[in-house]
């Protein structure tokens, strides 16, 4: 793993910064020292995401509604594969070189 550091910035509006450090109050994702040790880190928030100790899923009503665009998917492209000539018999690939002039 690498362990060096790198600054990234995030360019949000107020409301999306404070709706970023509304999910950190919620999933109880603190700064754990200095002058704001207790309060809300969206910081926090990302590091326990790319550690894996905090884990996002979709609703079950979403995870249902991507399955069935997967599964008519999947069938629209068997129609199309269906649907598509194919070649019977013996063939012979041709080589330019070889080709008499007509």
């Amino acid at each position: 793993m690498d362990t060096k550091s790198c600054v990234r910035t995030l360019k949000m509006t107020l409301d999306e910064w404070h709706a970023l450090e509304r999910l950190a109050q919620q999933f109880s994702c603190q700064y754990r020292d200095g002058i704001r040790r207790g309060e809300p880190s969206w910081l926090t928030m990302m590091r326990m995401l790319a550690q894996g100790k905090l884990i996002i899923t979709w609703p079950e009503a979403q995870r249902r509604h991507l399955e069935r665009i997967d599964a008519a998917i999947a069938h629209n492209e068997q129609k199309e594969a269906a649907k598509m000539p194919t070649i019977h018999g013996d063939w012979q690939q041709m080589n330019m070189m070889d080709a008499e002039p007509a």
